[in-house]
């Protein structure tokens, strides 16, 4: 149980205003898996387990079986039960995996914004299942759609004029050679970020298993690199969505990091080595192959 404005942890608060932002919450406000959690009593922390809908008490109001105070849930105190993380207990959704009910394009950009606002919720939410093929499915298009917003256009306005240039001269040759062009200007980048994007989650998944005591989920390191790839829809501007991918990269490792933080329980340390370490190598072995052609060419 987090703040909603804040992400900050609420779990066995007496009060009800989150000490980091201040906003007013209630147990009731919240989703939990059913008998996921402890509502304990404010004044002798007997403890009780949600059994109706949404995980909550039935009934809300009663009176304590051990100090006979009259008590409402949205007073008690919460806790996850024994032997239950964290994560287990969160009874949101990953919008994403509802697309067949909720509709795909309405999905598609509430998961966008879950990876790009809230990819706290987003990890929970997921829970202990992982479904990377279905996150993984998530980043492609969400990179398709970008490129071709990004840079695609370009592409499109070059084949164009370069076909005006044509005109009626240009026999089918021509205009299947012009076709596939502009195809290019979308299929390349979309290759080198996935072909990126698999040897980025490989490096993390070396790096989080490294000297870790427990075992750590490929299947959960790939999905959550899957849905921060939701991040990287700051670049769908036209015309300026080149000069953003700086700002979309950061955002998408931010949302990566946080992520694997919550997934795979670690540290933020950790999880900020694994996330970083490759695009670091990229960028130390670009600037010395920079530095290398200047040093040449002098």
């Amino acid at each position: 149980m987090h703040c909603k404005r804040c992400d900050y942890p609420l779990w066995d608060m007496a009060a009800r205003v989150c000490p980091e932002c201040g906003l007013g919450f209630s147990p009731v406000d919240y989703e939990f898996v059913v008998n996921s959690v402890r509502f304990m009593c404010p004044h002798c922390r007997q403890a009780y387990y949600g059994t109706g809908e949404k995980g909550h008490l039935v009934p809300r109001r009663f009176t304590c079986v051990k100090c006979a105070s009259a008590i409402d849930e949205s007073e008690m105190l919460v806790l996850p039960t024994a032997g239950v993380s964290e994560v287990q207990t969160v009874g949101g959704v990953v919008a994403w995996r509802e697309r067949a009910e909720r509709g795909r394009l309405v999905s598609f950009f509430k998961a966008i914004g879950q990876a790009a606002f809230f990819p706290h919720r987003l990890a929970r939410f997921c829970g202990q299942s992982a479904r990377p093929l279905d996150a993984c499915w998530f980043g492609l298009i969400v990179v398709v759609a970008t490129v071709v917003l990004c840079v695609g256009w370009l592409g499109v306005l070059v084949t164009f004029f370069q076909g005006s240039r044509l005109g009626m001269q240009g026999n089918l040759m021509d205009m299947v050679a012009l076709v596939w062009q502009g195809a290019l200007w979308i299929a390349l980048p979309t290759l080198a970020i996935a072909a990126l994007t698999a040897a980025w989650i490989g490096s993390a998944q070396l790096i989080l298993a490294l000297k870790n005591p427990r075992p750590v989920s490929a299947a959960k390191t790939a999905e959550s690199f899957g849905y921060a790839w939701g991040a990287c829809f700051l670049m769908a501007v036209p015309c300026l969505g080149f000069y953003m991918i700086p700002f979309a990269l950061i955002w998408v490792s931010v949302s990566a990091i946080v992520q694997l933080c919550v997934r795979h329980e670690v540290g933020a340390g950790r999880a900020v080595w694994a996330v970083l370490t490759l695009p670091l190598l990229l960028v130390v072995a670009m600037a010395g192959w920079i530095g290398l052609m200047i040093a040449m060419s002098s």
